[in-house]
């Protein structure tokens, strides 16, 4: 057994299964993409803000990740997003790449002083960052003080994001992951955002996460509302 595995361990790492994983995801997406009737709802305000410069932090939860990318064209501004280089996230780094998404990697273990520092500068520069604030392993739903430190010194809007589909069912791990079916009605969907205060201290990040994670999941709730009892 122990021998299997190791098999196993060794093809999961192997780069011929990486790329197989990727065309696999790059294909789903694909394919929800061309099946489905989505609408952009709340980005009115969202795209005026991109259009004078002002910084943004997406935020989306871990569970609601896949069709995020794809909300809009990221041509302009540019995106660059915060990725785990844990091993289950690696695909979909690997995929936004590929779209033109600018991805800073972030460590499981070790310091990344340096990938925040060139978040915190992406950000000042009027650019938008991507985060999953609750990623990479968790909790579910519940928002890390990361996303709120890096809008909190930069002076940049958190921006709660969700998409869903009326057509989907939800992986049994930790962040519940949505995925879509075909053939169905789908909504990408920015909830009323805030900017943190600078200079955060512990009681003011905590408040901010309890926020935050109250806006994602309502964010979430919303949409998978508006495709349940959707007329298009």
């Amino acid at each position: 057994m122990g021998d299997l595995r190791g098999l196993a361990r060794r093809i999961r790492k192997s780069a011929a299964f990486q790329r197989m994983l990727e065309r696999m995801f790059a294909g789903y997406t694909r394919l929800i993409l061309r099946t489905t009737r989505w609408r952009h709802e709340g980005f009115a305000g969202f795209e005026a803000d991109l259009a004078r410069g002002e910084a943004k932090v997406f935020c989306v939860w871990h569970g609601r990740l896949l069709m995020a990318p794809f909300c809009r064209d990221w041509t302009d501004p540019g995106l660059s997003v915060l990725g785990s280089d844990h091993p289950d996230a690696r695909i979909a780094t690997e995929v936004m790449r590929r779209m033109g998404i600018d991805v800073i990697p972030l460590k499981t273990r070790g310091g990344n002083s340096a990938s925040v520092a060139r978040a915190v500068a992406v950000l000042r520069g009027g650019k938008t960052i991507g985060i999953t604030p609750d990623g990479p392993l968790g909790p579910g739903e519940e928002a890390k003080a990361g996303a709120i430190l890096l809008a909190s010194r930069a002076q940049a809007e958190l921006v709660p994001f969700a998409y869903s589909t009326n057509r989907r069912i939800h992986a049994k791990s930790w962040d519940r992951f949505l995925v879509p079916l075909p053939f169905g009605r789908g909504i990408f969907l920015i909830g009323k955002g805030f900017v943190p205060a600078p200079n955060l201290d512990a009681e003011g990040l905590a408040a901010a996460q309890a926020r935050l994670s109250r806006l994602l999941t309502e964010t979430a709730a919303e949409a998978d509302r508006r495709v349940d009892a959707g007329d298009w």
